[in-house]
C-alpha cells in the first residue's frame, strides 16, 4: 500500500469561501497488484462547511 496526497480546487460550496473557489488536499492511498490497482481518495467532513466523500478508482496494467 501507499499514500500519497491530491492538491485540487473546488468551487460550488457555498458555506465554504463564500462559494469561491478555494484549495484542497486530499489524503489518498493506492492499492496495486501485478496487473489490478485500486486508488482510494477520501475528502474529510468539515462540520457546516463541507460534506465528505471517498472516491475509488479500479484499474489495470494492459501490455508490458
Amino acid at each position: 500500500m501507499k499514500f500519497g496526497a491530491v492538491v485540487g480546487a473546488f468551487d460550488g460550496y457555498p458555506r465554504s469561501n463564500n462559494g469561491g473557489w478555494f484549495p484542497a488536499l486530499i489524503p489518498t492511498a493506492a492499492i496495486e497488484g501485478k496487473n489490478w490497482g485500486l486508488n482510494i481518495a477520501i475528502v474529510p467532513n468539515i462540520r457546516n462547511r463541507l460534506y465528505g466523500a471517498m472516491s475509488f478508482q479500479l484499474k489495470y496494467r494492459f501490455g508490458a
